[in-house]
């Protein structure tokens, strides 16, 4: 699954649940259908390319792409 953390705590974010994401120029976006739980990945928070395709091939494993919005 997917953890995130800040200063008020964490929550995690099970890949059992059914898991959407959909990928733009300069994020990725997260949603869990059914709940509330959403998460923005900008792309500039990766510290490389590699990175990024590596996200990128995580979410492909895990969730299902959405195909709304350009």
């Amino acid at each position: 699954g997917m953890t995130v953390t800040s200063a008020d705590g964490h929550t995690v974010f099970s890949w059992q649940q059914p898991t959407t994401f959909k990928e733009t120029r300069w994020s990725f976006i997260v949603w869990w259908p059914g709940t509330q739980g959403w998460m923005l990945l900008p792309k500039r928070a990766f510290p490389s390319a590699d990175a990024i395709e590596r996200c990128r091939q995580i979410l492909a494993n895990h969730a299902k792409r959405s195909t709304w919005f350009f």
